[in-house]
């Protein structure tokens, strides 16, 4: 929902997310047996100011002097208001990051001294 009001204001959105780039990119890349991709889960739980917040500091957003940034702000503070559970909304990021595999198998049999 976030990222569709996103699309709808700023014409380049999809071309600077970094989901463009996958495990299947990467593989074409390098040597697919030589990483291994693993996610990182985190959320961020915010309240109104803090979404809005999040919003003024993306890189890809018109600046506040932009007659589209009040537009955005609108509508990602009632995308928020319809959503929030006690005055917050949670915010899901998962990131993949990549392991060297010969890296991740010597961490995985280390044993604590």
């Amino acid at each position: 929902m976030y990222e569709s009001v996103l699309r709808r204001h700023v014409p380049k959105y999809d071309h600077l997310v970094h989901t463009r780039i996958n495990y299947g990119t990467l593989a074409e890349f390098f040597d697919e047996s030589s990483f291994e991709a693993n996610p990182l889960l985190n959320r961020q739980i915010l309240k109104v100011e803090g979404l809005i917040r999040r919003v003024e500091s993306s890189a890809y957003v018109p600046s506040p002097d932009q007659p589209v940034f009040a537009v955005i702000v609108d509508e990602v503070t009632t995308l928020f208001y319809d959503n929030q559970t006690n005055g917050t909304v949670n915010v899901d990021y998962k990131t993949d990051y990549l392991q060297d595999r010969c890296l991740a198998l010597s961490h995985s049999h280390a044993t604590p001294n």
